[in-house]
């Protein structure tokens, strides 16, 4: 699962997405956090019209749902074409979610609290596959994080883990007019475990309202898959 994890922002940030999508518009100076958790907003890019980085909620709000409380904030790869969530998202309204690192939780033997574990990838900046939906009575942007099997090394945590994007698939993923559901599918598999990391930090990162970045810290060495 993916319910929580991080993006850090700067003028930087923004440039390196630019220089990825030298098309994209900016809606709105994105919000970025140290913490983001579900119901918040994230900026997410998607195609509507044209490409474009907004803030959008975090936790699809089917576009029936009779009130926003809904809490999807992730969607399985190997049956979102078949749930009544998710169904009609995968072949027209699919985005990247972006992200420096996201966490997981583990009981490590002893404790009695679990603990929180950072993750990253080689690259600093990634970008997850999400979906997303408008909720008219809000005229709100909501979305989901796709999740997958877990690699070798993120098994040691969890049995699922976010789908991190290949890059030469982000224009494929974007581009509303493909809408080829098995091709689409096939993108959904777990990132390198090779090129991943994982941390243990201070529980104080496991209280969603906790945000302060000097606060999120390590308390173990960084665990690789050698």
């Amino acid at each position: 699962m993916c319910l929580r994890y991080e993006l850090f922002g700067s003028p930087d940030l923004i440039e390196a997405i630019r220089a990825l999508f030298p098309e994209i518009q900016c809606k709105d100076y994105p919000p970025f956090s140290a913490n983001l958790a579900l119901t918040e907003q994230a900026p997410i890019i998607f195609a509507s019209r044209f490409l474009r980085l907004q803030p959008a909620r975090f936790g699809l709000v089917p576009f029936w749902a009779k009130a926003p409380d809904a809490r999807l904030g992730n969607a399985r790869s190997d049956t979102a074409d078949r749930l009544p969530s998710f169904k009609d998202l995968l072949p027209r309204r699919r985005c990247l979610v972006p992200a420096s690192a996201f966490y997981e939780w583990r009981l490590d033997p002893g404790e009695k609290k679990k603990t929180p574990y950072r993750i990253t990838t080689e690259d600093g900046l990634f970008f997850m596959a999400g979906l997303w939906e408008y909720w008219a009575p809000q005229k709100m942007v909501s979305f989901t994080i796709l999740t997958t099997e877990p690699n070798e090394l993120i098994a040691q945590l969890h049995d699922r883990m976010p789908v991190i994007l290949d890059p030469e698939n982000y224009a494929a993923w974007l581009d509303p007019e493909f809408a080829d559901v098995p091709q689409l599918k096939s993108f959904l598999a777990p990132f390198p475990a090779a090129q991943m990391v994982y941390q243990p930090y201070d529980r104080y990162v496991s209280n969603a309202v906790n945000k302060d970045p000097s606060l999120i810290v390590p308390v173990g060495e960084p665990v690789r898959i050698k």
